[in-house]
């Protein structure tokens, strides 16, 4: 399911809610910083590849492909940078903006 934040209308995922509610129990709990920052390397992370590997739910490629920006953010670009060095095999990827168009196109 689908909620919207009212004052900047934005949707949030049943997925995000579930990170979001899992952050907040974490603070709560006194796990610190690195904690926090950790859960959210991670999320990211999982994002970049799900983006990277055209792997995204509905809601996540509706939003990439009228957003066609996010392939020309520091954060996806510096990730799909690292992942090309890590294994050679990604270098054989499509630029970023050829991947967001296969998004759009993909059903």
């Amino acid at each position: 399911s689908v909620c919207v934040i009212h004052n900047a209308g934005i949707k949030v995922s049943s997925v995000d809610k579930d990170f979001i509610r899992c952050v907040l129990s974490g603070i709560h709990d006194r796990k610190g910083e690195n904690w926090v920052r950790q859960q959210f390397r991670s999320y990211t992370e999982k994002f970049l590849e799900r983006v990277a590997s055209n792997h995204l739910s509905d809601h996540q490629r509706k939003l990439l492909a009228t957003d066609r920006a996010f392939s020309k953010t520091t954060l996806y670009l510096n990730y799909l940078r690292v992942q090309a060095s890590a294994s050679p095999l990604l270098n054989v990827l499509p630029p970023p903006v050829e991947l967001l168009d296969a998004i759009a196109q993909s059903p």
